[in-house]
């Protein structure tokens, strides 16, 4: 298993690696522990973000399930990301 980088700003690019590598992990468990298979794309925006959803279907005990991630890009956070955590938004502010 990798681990992100003990410094304390590592690049968006690591971290987002670190992420792929964990949903790969976490749908290879899945598999492998009840079967199904994993429907995995990879949807990419126009500025530079991307967002892979891995559906599981036909299991033999789940019957459905997501594991999602997505790497947004941008001069602000989305919403999603701020909604809960306001102190979020003072470090990214809005253009």
């Amino acid at each position: 298993m990798t681990s992100p980088p003990a410094t304390s700003e590592p690049s968006a690019q690591t971290v987002a690696a670190y992420f792929r590598e964990l949903q790969d992990r976490i749908c290879d468990a899945l598999v492998e522990a009840d079967g199904g298979t994993f429907d995995a794309r990879e949807l990419r925006n126009e500025r530079g973000g991307v967002a892979r959803p891995r559906v599981l279907t036909d299991g033999k005990v789940i019957e459905k399930a997501a594991v999602n991630f997505s790497h947004s890009r941008g001069e602000s956070l989305p919403l999603a990301a701020t909604e809960r955590r306001p102190a979020a938004s003072r470090r990214y502010p809005s253009p």
